[in-house]
């Protein structure tokens, strides 16, 4: 039997290149299509939302008979490609006479490597929208939170009508959402909350609007992730607010703070057609990073009811800074988180120093070291693959990775899947 080794890999970056993702799409699409005729979602299929959870992919995903209604259904992969529809679905319906009574549709969740948690747009009988949160013990039966919508219409900028299509992270610490709103100005604005309920939003919104005459006057429904110690956003963007009133193109976006997004300059890097599965419109998306490759799961608009599509990007965008000579200490977030069977742990030394980077699980027992040595200042990343410090694999779970250098001391929370 081969052993598994815990290995430990340190990089010393001099310089970082910004290098914008160049998409292919997969030529076996649609990856997702219709029902039936006389099923639940026979008329269109709309806001993919993907994770990967240790062993398979799983996507949740809005769909519609033609009754405009829509409910969220839940399937299954082995390899993001060739999808399975849980027979029981819809997996989250509208509750009659409550806020999201005309429909719902899933837009972000989170796995945390035993439950989960979903961020969904909902719809009243008066077309009035919020987004409300629901958790679950397997991705299928969901209980939705009792004070529902977890947020709604509150900032000048929103408008009266629209607030949907959240994306949501979350770093350990601090849950972060990226929302857009407003009808007749659309825009998108950020939030941050400590339980994924209570949220707050940034008082400066909308931290992202469309460009006058460009091709995305209109930006709308954000997928944001964190991948190389940047926050990228893809987004759809048009000439045209209704979907029905023009071509819809995917653009992308890089950030340092989730805040302050800087365009890239060709965008839009996923353009609709000529492919008929999505000739009219790709509207919205999910990603992945994995291995240097970025996955991107979206709803393409043909003549007639929207599908699932695939594509993937190997080219990977990284922050453009000179990283030689750091002014602080300093440890990030793991990435990916949960994460199997790697994650990278980056951090910051502005002097030579003594750095111990140790694991823990949450009853404070020593898992494993991953540094105890003396190093020049830089800018170094661990790697840890779930072994501990015996050559044995840990439980899914999570951990806490401590850095110590000189009197500086900072942890992270991590999550192991197996």
């Amino acid at each position: 039997m081969q052993r598994i080794l815990s290995y430990l890999i340190m990089i010393l970056i001099t310089s970082t290149l910004l290098a914008q993702t160049e998409w292919v799409k997969y030529d076996g699409n649609p990856v997702m299509t219709v029902g039936s005729n006389g099923s639940w979602d026979d008329d269109y299929l709309l806001y993919p939302c993907v994770i990967y959870n240790g062993s398979e992919y799983e996507m949740w995903y809005a769909g519609d008979n033609g009754s405009g209604s829509d409910q969220i259904g839940h399937a299954t992969s082995d390899d993001g490609i060739d999808w399975v529809k849980d027979d029981d679905n819809p997996a989250l319906t509208g509750s009659p006479g409550e806020w999201d009574a005309t429909g719902v549709q899933a837009s972000s969740i989170l796995f945390d490597g035993s439950s989960y948690q979903m961020w969904y747009h909902g719809i009243d009988a008066g077309d009035v929208h919020g987004i409300g949160y629901a958790t679950s013990y397997d991705g299928v039966i969901w209980v939705k939170y009792s004070n529902n919508p977890v947020m709604v219409l509150s900032q000048t900028w929103e408008g009266n009508e629209v607030i949907t299509g959240p994306s949501v992270l979350f770093d350990g610490t601090t849950y972060e959402m990226w929302y857009f709103a407003n009808l007749n100005n659309l825009g998108i604005g950020y939030a941050t909350s400590d339980d994924g309920i209570n949220w707050n939003k940034y008082e400066n919104n909308p931290v992202f609007t469309g460009t006058p005459g460009e091709w995305d006057l209109f930006a709308v429904k954000p997928e944001v992730i964190f991948a190389n110690n940047l926050y990228h956003m893809w987004y759809t963007g048009a000439t045209q607010a209704s979907p029905a009133s023009g071509t819809w193109h995917k653009g992308y976006a890089t950030s340092d703070d989730g805040i302050n997004w800087t365009r890239y300059a060709d965008n839009p890097v996923l353009m609709c057609g000529p492919e008929a599965y999505d000739s009219l419109g790709i509207w919205e998306s999910s990603a992945i990073y994995e291995d240097g490759v970025f996955h991107l799961w979206y709803a393409g608009r043909p003549s007639s009811n929207s599908t699932i599509n695939y594509a993937t990007s190997s080219t990977v965008s990284v922050k453009n800074t000179d990283i030689v000579n750091p002014n602080q200490f300093q440890l990030y977030q793991n990435y990916p988180n949960p994460f199997n069977p790697t994650t990278s742990i980056r951090y910051e030394l502005p002097v030579e120093s003594n750095v111990r980077l140790t694991v823990f699980d949450i009853h404070g027992r020593q898992i494993t070291i991953l540094s105890n040595r003396v190093q020049p200042a830089g800018n170094y990343t661990a790697q840890w693959n779930g072994i501990d410090i015996s050559g044995n694999l840990v439980s899914t779970g999570m951990y806490i990775c401590r850095f110590q250098a000189g009197s500086h001391s900072k942890t992270i929370k991590m999550v192991y899947l197996k």
